[in-house]
């Protein structure tokens, strides 16, 4: 949380509603002009003090180091930024808002991280980004006129919030610098103090929201003060100045960083010059970018001497890269998200470290992704002793692992037809109080059917007073049917899209009964290769595909009443939704649901989330397929190729931005690379 003072912070505040200050008095009006007059003399003389600091650091400076010459005539290299004095407002930024005549909504309002502000009665409002005079208009809008009928709002600026300019690498003084101090990237560099010796000014790099806008040659300007292609910088540039002689470390080491290649001249070298490596890295991803080249090379087998080929020797500037070793764990466990486990982890481990499963998980059904394929995992006896390979396999770094939430289906003589979660419906009479019997229901014969095998209990007796004694534990994938009292049905139970009892006369046939479902049945929310028929209690499995896909009517069959087909779901009624999203995880399927639906429901994507290039997983009968979609087309322009209908089981992963991923290690650590994909390459590691 922020913690917001009122009062004098150095900055003038504006108003953009005129009209009030037309009744400020007088003498009012000579103390701003004095105010003003005053505010000018102290630029100026800023301005000089500054100037003549420059040019005494070109006289002189440091003896033997190299002072940074004062700023030459310059120009322009990449657009200007804006020199309007109404800067947008950024998080911590406080407005002072006043509502004429509703001093209940009078008042200082910080800007929270997320770029809103809380205001009284209404949902929060985004102002990042945004004027002042912008952030009145969206306030009117937000009260009128349900809350105020003609709502009177003049916005100003309380306090900025910081506004840094980062310099870092081989200079005097790395770190930030307040904007109106560093305009300029040659301004940023005067107050950075002194290039350092081994400092490169011909790769200065400057980037701008995680991207690179442009890799500059300074060296005439820093040796002879030549004209050069000057940028005008945003508040949160980052400058970046490398240093010659130099390799950097990042990833899982103990110590990542710059290192002197006189120190580390191989792979191995560094490595231990780093401190060697963390008990989560993915020792076989390791990577040495070199320019334009990535050179991939087995890390762990370099270190416990199995290949000592893997030696690289090293060159000036190489970024060695030790990933983590990182799996996603999402579904029916106690803590779905990304984990770091020391390679050779099994499935075991990362469930366990997702705190193991919930009670309604379905270990027959865990789903292990591996890029674009996909491995059923029957996980039953994944806690046993005897577990082996097959219950529990070894892991590889970026794998997904889904443990399906199991579900009980409900068809029949009831209010609430469908699918009902398990972990709610533990017990029959958990059941019987969700889904409401009807009046018509022969609650003498209600029917349960696990593993093909059917059980007929009596609900009535259920409910009779004391009877909760004669309660029926149910287990994921139940089906339980409420029958008609004399009547002549076919049931259809699980996952057909319009479950229940269907009157014999309509369905007296396998084909009758699957046009009653109707002509739009999206078929790969069901596993039609598995269907099964119970008659008079025993089960027999039919493959609809034929019959269906290639109009072979000699599949069809003779149904009776009281047959019960029933549709297991298509691996599970769910869509994945994994990585920058605010809540990852398992999301329930509805028919012909869109991209952009399964985002909402898993709370938005965030900040730094990569929605250019969203990967769907899908796995079909033949062969699991991968796809990106650029999701930004069809924010900016409604591009419906970009919202795709999604299928039951798909998997929607949101990474972050490349930049963002390589930036938490980038930034803090002072690398600074040239070369516009450098960054980027690293973030894929990640």
């Amino acid at each position: 949380m922020y913690t917001c003072q009122n009062g004098d912070s150095g900055v003038q505040t504006r108003s953009w509603d005129l009209a009030p200050q037309l009744l400020i008095a007088k003498d009012k009006g000579m103390l701003r002009l004095g105010r003003s007059l005053m505010q000018r003399w102290v630029v100026a003389l800023g301005l000089s003090v500054l100037c003549w600091g420059a040019a005494m650091a070109q006289d002189g400076g440091v003896p033997g180091t190299p002072a940074v010459p004062p700023t030459p005539p310059v120009t322009p290299a990449v657009p200007s930024a804006a020199r309007d004095t109404e800067m947008p407002i950024l998080p911590g930024d406080v407005l002072a808002v006043r509502v004429l005549g509703e001093p209940e909504l009078t008042g200082s309002y910080p800007v929270w991280p997320d770029g809103t502000i809380e205001m009284p009665w209404v949902d929060p409002i985004t102002v990042q980004n945004l004027l002042p005079r912008q952030i009145r208009d969206k306030i009117v809008e937000a009260y009128k006129p349900d809350l105020l009928l003609d709502p009177k709002v003049i916005v100003d600026i309380a306090t900025y919030g910081p506004r840094p300019v980062w310099v870092y690498g081989a200079v005097a003084k790395p770190g930030p610098i307040e904007w109106h101090l560093a305009r300029t990237i040659t301004k940023a560099l005067v107050q950075a103090g002194q290039f350092l010796p081994n400092a490169d000014m011909g790769r200065v790099v400057l980037r701008r929201e995680g991207e690179t806008v442009a890799v500059l040659d300074l060296e005439g300007w820093f040796r002879h003060g030549e004209p050069i292609n000057n940028v005008d910088l945003l508040p949160h540039d980052e400058i970046l100045v490398p240093e010659k002689g130099m390799v950097y470390l990042v990833g899982r080491v103990s110590r990542p960083g710059p290192l002197s290649r006189a120190l580390a001249p191989t792979l191995r070298e560094a490595i231990i010059a780093g401190g060697g490596v963390s008990e989560a890295a993915g020792l076989n991803r390791t990577v040495i970018i070199r320019g334009e080249e990535t050179i991939t090379t087995d890390l762990g087998a370099l270190l416990d001497g199995r290949d000592l080929t893997g030696n690289i020797a090293l060159v000036d500037g190489d970024v060695i890269v030790v990933p983590p070793n990182r799996v996603t764990v999402v579904g029916d466990v106690q803590k779905q998200g990304i984990m770091e486990l020391p390679p050779g982890s099994c499935l075991r481990d990362a469930v366990m470290g997702a705190g193991g499963v919930q009670p309604s998980a379905v270990l027959s059904r865990v789903r292990l992704v591996r890029g674009d394929q996909e491995i059923a995992v029957d996980a039953r006896g994944l806690f046993g002793e005897e577990s082996g390979p097959a219950q529990n396999p070894e892991l590889q770094p970026q794998d997904i692992i889904i443990v399906p939430r199991g579900v009980v289906y409900v068809a029949g003589e009831v209010q609430s037809q469908g699918i009902v979660p398990a972990s709610q419906a533990t017990s029959l009479l958990r059941l019987v109080e969700m889904a409401r019997p009807l009046e018509t229901a022969d609650k003498e014969s209600v029917v349960i059917l696990r593993g093909g095998q059917e059980t007929v209990v009596s609900v009535a007796d259920l409910l009779q007073p004391g009877g909760k004694g004669l309660d029926v534990p149910l287990l994921p994938d139940d089906h339980v049917i409420f029958p008609r009292r004399e009547r002549e049905v076919v049931y259809l139970v699980g996952a057909w899209r319009r479950p229940g009892p269907v009157e014999y006369e309509q369905a007296k046939t396998l084909l009758q009964a699957l046009a009653y479902v109707g002509e739009d049945l999206e078929w790969q929310s069901v596993d039609l290769t598995a269907v099964t028929l119970v008659r008079d209690g025993t089960p027999t499995t039919l493959n609809l595909e034929p019959l269906i896909y290639k109009a072979d009517l000699s599949k069809d069959i003779d149904l009776l009443p009281n047959d019960i087909l029933v549709a297991p779901a298509n691996r599970d009624n769910f869509v994945y939704v994994v990585g920058e999203v605010n809540k990852p995880g398992p999301v329930p399927y509805e028919m012909d649901m869109t991209l952009s639906d399964a985002l909402m429901k898993a709370g938005g994507y965030r900040e730094y989330a990569d929605i250019e290039s969203i990967r769907v997983t899908r796995a079909r009968a033949e062969k699991p397929e991968g796809f990106h979609v650029n999701f930004r087309q069809w924010v900016a322009h409604g591009d419906a190729a970009n919202n795709p209908v999604l299928q039951p089981g798909d998997i929607v992963r949101v990474v972050r931005k490349d930049s963002i991923r390589a930036r938490e290690w980038l930034g803090s650590l002072g690398i600074f690379l040239s070369g516009i994909d450098v960054v980027s390459r690293i973030g894929n590691l990640f």
